[in-house]
């Protein structure tokens, strides 16, 4: 009789284990697809100084959260980089500022409000400042005009 009971626990066993389902939480999900276009602008550069890069355009883009903190920064120079002007990136859902900067040198971009450049003598600088909104699985797609 024991022996029976027993079998009849361990198939119950064996039914619940085999019935339960894994389930994955996939963080992931949650990322949004953003595509951040900037628009032309024109850098020119003063007769000062000899530097072999002078007329290399850099663009210096950051995404800071609605707390100020940078989450993703990326740096494209024109000549070097197959997508000069388009940045692609993913985000979670949130409040965030895009930030660009277009100038002939390297600069850090400290928060959505402040910029540092390595050099003193910077030439003509262009930026931006966009407030986005990033919604739950939506793909976002904009410009952005540095002026």
């Amino acid at each position: 009789m024991w022996r029976v009971v027993e079998y009849v626990i361990l198939s119950a066993c064996i039914i619940v284990l085999c019935a339960c389902e894994r389930v994955n939480f996939d963080v992931d999900n949650h990322k949004s697809k953003v595509v951040v276009c900037i628009d032309d602008f024109k850098l020119t550069h003063s007769d000062i100084g000899t530097r072999s890069d002078v007329e290399k355009e850099r663009i210096s883009f950051a995404v800071f959260d609605s707390t100020r903190m940078k989450v993703c920064e990326m740096k494209q120079v024109k000549g070097e980089c197959d997508e000069y002007g388009q940045i692609i990136t993913e985000l979670d859902i949130g409040k965030y500022y895009f930030v660009a900067v277009g100038s002939h040198l390297d600069c850090n971009l400290l928060s959505p409000d402040s910029v540092e450049f390595l050099e003193n003598n910077t030439g003509d600088v262009f930026c931006g400042v966009r407030e986005v909104y990033v919604r739950d699985g939506e793909q976002i797609q904009l410009n952005m005009t540095l002026h």
